[in-house]
């Protein structure tokens, strides 16, 4: 059997979803296909800054598990800042499986069509300019255009021709919510930003607990999961408490810009273009915005229009955001630690946080520091 539709769209995640969601809206009839069955395990800490949700223009209020309300920030040895947050400007703790699921169920309510349990097993052009996809469900899908949103493997972009991701490698797990710690730290975020060089520890609260994670280069993997445990060990919020379940996963590591984003009818889009944030691992927000960008250069049948939206709103910031991550890989992570011990650190972490939340870009943070970074400072 085979079946002939205008736009395919590749993989459910944020990127996926919010393009076809937003392509229906404007009259388009997407075909979105999963590989998985919704909803199915992300590791992800699952913070939503209030820009990423303003950018969906809905509330994601049925899914948020909860607000954080402060951040703290600490070291491996000394060294701790907790920076309490504007409500405006805080993070929305989402599960990452039910809130792709929210999104996927808004496209279908735009009037997408949602394919679960179908992945693409094998891509190929076509002579006339269409593309051919065989699924896993064994039928054929041939589509005029296909936006590649298969996440940070991308086969999908493989077959086609496009160049794999940089990756880097975290380790995430899910801990019950202690009984006996106070109702401030229930609703706080840490990071520990010394426990793996070239990365750091992470946890989330949600309602019925903690979100745990420790991520980094992927040189440095097989030292994750002894590092979690350390980063355990020391955060009081989390000693003498043990992870129900812990899983890996791979994330893009975006080093430099790709030379290529769309071609001939391929979009790649979301962590399949290697679009997440190299200093904190978020990528969420930088899906959600080039699916805007993708859906803009599909309904105006001007792909090149893509690259240059890319151009102007994503890859300076994300070319930046490299710079900033280089220099914080450099450092010895027992300096990291004792450096937050340091009054006048204090508003350079501050910093970290602003970036956290969406209230500083790494624009506005380079033009800050750039009379430091030019003279060699730290």
């Amino acid at each position: 059997m085979s079946q002939i539709v205008d736009i395919l769209i590749v993989g459910a995640g944020p990127a996926g979803t919010t393009l076809a969601r937003s392509l229906a809206l404007k009259g388009l009839h997407p075909l979105l296909i999963e590989r998985a069955i919704l909803p199915r395990h992300k590791p992800c800490g699952g913070g939503i800054p209030a820009r990423t949700e303003a950018l969906l223009g809905f509330s994601i209020e049925p899914v948020g598990g909860c607000r954080v309300t402060s951040i703290a920030l600490d070291g491996a040895w000394t060294g701790r800042r907790i920076y309490g947050l504007d409500p405006s400007h805080g993070l929305t703790v989402v599960d990452r499986a039910r809130f792709d699921e929210f999104l996927a169920r808004k496209a279908v309510e735009a009037g997408a069509e949602l394919r679960e349990n179908c992945g693409a097993r094998r891509v190929t052009r076509l002579a006339n300019g269409f593309f051919s996809v065989e699924t896993t469900r064994g039928d054929t899908i041939e589509a005029r255009r296909i936006a590649v949103c298969d996440g940070v493997f991308s086969p999908t972009g493989k077959a086609l021709g496009f160049p794999p991701n940089v990756t880097g490698f975290c380790l995430e797990g899910v801990m019950p919510m202690p009984g006996n710690i106070s109702s401030e730290a229930r609703s706080r975020a840490i990071f520990n930003l010394a426990m793996a060089r070239g990365g750091y520890a992470w946890s989330f609260p949600r309602n019925d607990g903690f979100a745990i994670g420790i991520g980094g280069p992927c040189s440095n993997g097989r030292f994750l999961k002894k590092r979690l445990r350390y980063f355990l060990a020391r955060t009081p919020e989390l000693r003498g408490h043990r992870l129900n379940k812990l899983f890996g996963g791979m994330i893009p590591d975006f080093a430099a810009p790709r030379k290529v984003y769309v071609d001939r009818g391929a979009w790649l889009v979301g962590d399949a273009a290697g679009l997440v944030d190299p200093l904190s691992g978020e990528g969420i927000y930088y899906a959600i915005t080039s699916a805007i960008h993708a859906t803009e250069s599909i309904l105006s049948n001007d792909e090149q229009l893509y690259g240059r939206r890319l151009a102007e709103n994503l890859l300076p910031e994300l070319a930046l955001a490299a710079r900033v991550a280089a220099r914080f890989r450099s450092k010895i992570p027992l300096l990291i630690g004792l450096a937050l011990s340091w009054p006048s650190f204090g508003d350079r972490a501050k910093r970290f946080v602003d970036l956290l939340t969406g209230q500083t870009s790494y624009r506005d943070l380079y033009a800050e520091l750039r009379p430091q970074i030019n003279k060699g400072g730290q």
